[in-house]
């Protein structure tokens, strides 16, 4: 039985057998993305020759119509024909081809396979500032999966791990990117196809900066510990929220923005703006309305700061669904990461950006954080449901979480069934989600026909 991660929409066998040589012949389009060439030397070291003009191809790649990284593979006893609108599609069709060869070596089963995704945004969230600070050699192991499972946007979560010129003791004396690592990344997930778009908390969630001597009067309530390495997880957990309306705390986030978002080549950047919880302390008798103002206003500051770099903004949704009334009152362009980790959680409350024509990403997690073992039961259920109900609603993606709370002190290959998951229905939300798609993630991932 053959496997595929995600599988695809449609898959026809058709009989016979093609048997690829050891050094096939690729013929290709007239113009063809040298992301492309690249990706055909590597899964073809013997390859023979790459050509537009290529008599009798064993691989040939043709332009075709149909939606954005879509792709029709066919296999016949002639040879293989691959045919997509776009280089993403070409991409995409070459790893469902990597999947069947890993399957069945040089001999390979005639099959029609036409595919497109459902998301066009397809993603996945890594937060690497609590606890484990990846090397950029891991980061790069599990960029390569996620581009092997057709993920086609990443973020890393930054609380602080990133060494800034103006303030160097912000990143701690731990592991910690410089820019050099995050443009190296950037170039890296381009030639997979991939948008590393910046994600650095810009609101909430500012605990280690706040705790430092030289910003601990910018926050709404002062850090709970005389210092970062003092604080529990809780304590670094909760609150930390910066006071926006001090121009001091607005002169700190200029002087990150402008050192950490050239880094990126992404037209978006993740502010967080999630758990806002100390917002309106600094401000005695606020009232709900004067707080929904002051968090909208700080959007508003965070949408004129990322313009002058060329981004535009997306942003965490829990603070705008505790104060509807300030959805109305964000600046153009935002777009909405809809988040919830559990069965119990409301799946439906995307409809409330969507029903206002903000672009709205479905966010489930893969149920890591906070333990030592990964709640895979737990995430399977809320991926499902999460990913059917925001298709079906309008969402335009789905970004898969991996959080850190608490120290991120699980494994990391614990988040992989998750992930896996994630990239299944993120491609297709009516993708098993059971039985069969265990099978498949033991297969390509392990080389396993066991399920266990």
């Amino acid at each position: 039985m053959m496997h595929w991660i995600p599988a695809p929409a449609s898959v026809r066998p058709t009989g016979g057998i093609f048997v690829l040589p050891d050094a096939p012949a690729v013929s290709t389009p007239e113009h063809m993305d040298a992301r492309l060439c690249r990706e055909l030397h590597e899964m073809f070291p013997g390859i023979h020759h790459i050509a537009h003009h290529q008599p009798d191809p064993a691989l040939a790649l043709e332009d075709s119509k149909g939606p954005p990284e879509s792709y029709t593979l066919r296999i016949a006893p002639d040879g293989l024909r691959l045919a997509a609108p776009d280089p993403a599609g070409f991409f995409y069709g070459l790893q469902t081809l990597r999947q069947i060869l890993r399957q069945c070596g040089p001999a390979l089963p005639g099959f029609e396979i036409t595919d497109a995704p459902a998301f066009p945004l397809r993603g996945y969230y890594l937060d690497i500032s609590r606890g484990r600070v990846p090397r950029p050699e891991m980061l790069k192991r599990r960029i390569r999966l996620l581009a092997s499972l057709k993920i086609n946007h990443l973020q890393l979560y930054f609380e602080h791990p990133f060494r800034f010129a103006f303030d160097p003791s912000i990143a701690c004396e731990n592991d910690a990117f410089d820019a050099g690592d995050l443009r190296d990344l950037d170039a890296f997930c381009r030639d997979h196809f991939i948008e590393l778009v910046p994600s650095f908390t810009c609101f909430g969630h500012m605990g280690r900066i706040l705790s430092l001597p030289p910003y601990r009067d910018l926050a709404e309530v002062e850090f709970p510990a005389p210092s970062w390495e003092a604080a529990t997880w809780l304590q670094r957990l909760r609150g930390c929220t910066l006071h926006t309306r001090n121009p001091d705390a607005q002169e700190l986030l200029r002087r990150i923005l402008d050192e950490f978002l050239p880094c990126f080549s992404s037209s978006r950047f993740n502010l967080c703006g999630d758990e806002t919880y100390d917002l309106g302390k600094r401000t005695p008798g606020a009232t709900p309305a004067d707080i929904a103002r002051q968090y909208t206003d700080h959007i508003r500051f965070l949408h004129t700061e990322s313009a002058r770099h060329g981004k535009s903004l997306m942003l965490w949704d829990d603070m705008l669904l505790q104060h509807p009334d300030a959805i109305d009152d964000l600046p153009g362009g935002c777009e909405i990461l809809d988040w919830a980790y559990f069965p119990s959680n409301r799946f439906e409350k995307c409809a409330e950006f969507i029903s206002r024509g903000l672009s709205t990403t479905v966010c489930p997690s893969v149920r890591g954080f906070g333990r030592i073992f990964h709640a895979v039961e737990e995430a399977r259920t809320v991926l499902a449901a999460y990913a059917r109900t925001g298709h079906r609603l309008g969402a335009r993606g789905l970004l898969n979480t991996d959080w850190g709370d608490y120290g991120h002190f699980n494994m990391p290959p614990g988040a992989l069934h998750g992930l896996a998951l994630g990239a299944q229905l993120a491609w297709n939300p009516d993708n098993d989600e059971g039985a069969s798609f265990d099978q498949a993630f033991s297969k390509i991932l392990f080389g396993s026909e066991d399920t266990r």
